[in-house]
């Protein structure tokens, strides 16, 4: 999956506020843009986000490591 943007949030979300997000934001940088990150830094509870709910999006805890070459 070719990733074309992120979104930091300095928060910790539940499902809920994921997809209030999802609807609100994300879905409108998904349609502009294409794929996505989504980081949520102080943790999310993702045990049962519906999958229309996460289509084009990685949703990370951390920040993936990059390497340079």
């Amino acid at each position: 999956m070719l990733i074309t943007w992120i979104e930091c949030k300095a928060m910790f979300a539940s499902i809920e506020c994921h997809i209030e997000y999802y609807e609100r934001q994300y879905l409108s940088y998904i349609n502009r843009f294409g794929n996505g990150i989504v980081l949520y830094k102080h943790g999310l509870i993702d045990d049962a986000i519906p999958t229309e709910f996460t289509r084009n999006l990685v949703i990370m805890q951390q920040m993936p490591a990059f390497a340079l070459s």
